[in-house]
């Protein structure tokens, strides 16, 4: 898969900008079958950046329970290890930033902002969510908005801002990392987490691997390509971790249930969003009986795996933390 014989990309390169021209080219189906055919994703011949390789209108691919719902079984299953995981996040992400001014961009239902909140933070959040904007909105008022540019904020204003799971959305990461640059304070510390393309995972599930999750995720990132694009818009890295267990042992394991028959990432959107298919189709049930034989199993197995492929840093996703350089100023 390399080099002359592989087809341009039918849109320039979204990290580099450069004209589409691919060094190696992969095909992927996407886990909730909206596409007949696999979505085709290039490495970029000049950043090596693995993208989609044709924009997709991204509206229908969001929905108004993809950030979960507190209703039936999620508000058992998926809620109460949300709010665990998401107020120990909070408390680890306050002990490496000074100062009490974050925005979170890409905050989804706002469930960090509020752990955040609790700790005494000046909490802000963008998010493009139409639903969850509006209750957000309701609650915090011109803090939230669905662009950086809609914000009323000044240049230098964040102390901290963060892109949980968000890069690897968007269709023009450059103009956003520039943009937040803009409003971070001089010093100011951005913590990225990413999928990671160059994980165990990834080769051995190919399009089963969770963390894929094409063509929502249309940047497909290694720490070599996300820190290279952090670096062109003015972010320093001062730390990369392949250690993010939640997401990391999560990913696994779904991945691991992915293997059987039935739909792929039934667990988590079972789980996360209650049904997401009528309990007639005879998909539902062979996906449940699977994942009840399955799941002990896979939960072992991913345990047994994550502690080597966290030490290999093959992990499935890679956590960063950049600081906004210092711009040196020369005189003639």
């Amino acid at each position: 898969m390399t080099s002359l014989s592989v087809k341009p990309a039918e849109r320039a390169c979204p990290g580099c900008r450069s004209d589409g021209r691919a060094l190696s080219e992969y095909h992927f189906r996407d886990p909730d079958d909206y596409f007949k055919e696999p979505l085709r994703f290039v490495s970029c011949a000049s950043c090596h950046l693995v993208y989609l390789a044709e924009p997709l209108k991204a509206e229908p691919l969001y929905f108004s329970d993809y950030y979960g719902t507190r209703r039936g079984l999620p508000s058992y299953v998926f809620e109460p290890f949300n709010r665990y995981w998401v107020s120990v996040k909070a408390q680890r992400f306050a002990r490496l930033i000074d100062g009490k001014t974050v925005l979170d961009f890409g905050c989804g239902r706002g469930d960090f902002l509020g752990a955040l909140e609790t700790l005494g933070f000046d909490v802000w959040g963008v998010e493009t969510q139409k639903d969850a904007v509006a209750a957000l909105r309701a609650k915090r008022g011109s803090h939230i908005a669905s662009r950086v540019t809609d914000l009323p904020t000044t240049p230098d204003l964040f102390d901290g801002i963060t892109l949980w799971h968000v890069l690897e959305h968007v269709d023009d990461p450059s103009t956003i990392l520039n943009e937040l640059n803009r409003v971070s304070k001089k010093g100011g510390k951005l913590f990225v987490a990413v999928p990671n393309w160059d994980s165990w995972e990834r080769h051995f599930f190919g399009d089963r691997w969770f963390h894929l999750d094409v063509p929502r995720h249309q940047l497909q990132f290694t720490q070599e390509t996300v820190s290279a694009l952090l670096a062109t818009c003015g972010w320093q890295i001062v730390s990369v971790s392949y250690s993010g267990w939640a997401y990391n042992l999560y990913g696994l394991f779904q991945s691991l249930l992915n293997l059987g028959p039935g739909p792929r990432n039934f667990f988590y959107r079972l789980c996360k969003r209650g049904v997401f298919m009528p309990l007639s189709n005879s998909r539902f049930w062979i996906g449940a009986a699977w994942n009840l034989v399955a799941i002990l199993p896979a939960a072992v197995i991913a345990m047994v795996l994550i502690g080597p492929l966290t030490a290999l840093h093959k992990t499935g996703t890679i956590e960063l933390v950049a600081v906004k350089k210092s711009v040196e100023k020369t005189g003639h």
